[in-house]
């Protein structure tokens, strides 16, 4: 899930900076979803390491 919302704001980021004239305001919401893209980047990140962690308690005891 944590992934998915990650793809969805790259693909909100991605539709914000396609075009090729942009307002001030144009700006500002794409900058607001780069932000939103960069804290569910950090998400899936975090994620990936408790995962990762449980697989090493599971498979090795540590």
């Amino acid at each position: 899930a944590a992934v998915d919302a990650w793809v969805a704001a790259i693909r909100e980021e991605e539709a914000l900076a396609s075009g090729s004239e942009h307002s001030v305001a144009d700006l500002d919401k794409w900058e607001a979803a780069h932000f939103r893209e960069h804290k569910l980047h950090k998400e899936v990140d975090y994620r990936k390491r408790l995962y990762e962690d449980a697989l090493r308690r599971e498979f090795y005891g540590f």
